[in-house]
């Protein structure tokens, strides 16, 4: 699953609540976001998660790199008001 969130601050708050909750069932989260290097979040996805929680320039940049594969889910922005606040020509580049 593909939540999109407009910063990074909402991206991890996001995604540490997605990994509380999925954590039980057995099924990971992570952050990703731009300013930081790609190595780490490149790991993390490598190892495989189920919850990817991204800010959409970053997930344009990893989907670009091929490190992220967007399986029959759409991308989830994490609010209504996440939809007009985030960058709405990335938006069309991800939800076709």
């Amino acid at each position: 699953m593909l939540v999109l969130a407009p910063t990074r601050e909402l991206a991890n708050q996001v995604s540490k609540v997605a990994e509380q909750l999925s954590q039980p069932q057995g099924l990971g989260a992570i952050s990703i976001y731009g300013g930081v290097p790609y190595d780490r979040q490149e790991y993390a996805l490598t190892k495989g998660v189920d919850i990817v929680v991204g800010t959409p320039g970053r997930v344009i940049d990893l989907l670009d790199r091929v490190r992220i594969l967007l399986s029959s889910s759409p991308p989830l922005p994490s609010s209504r008001d996440d939809i007009q606040f985030c960058y709405c020509l990335q938006l069309k580049t991800l939800i076709p």
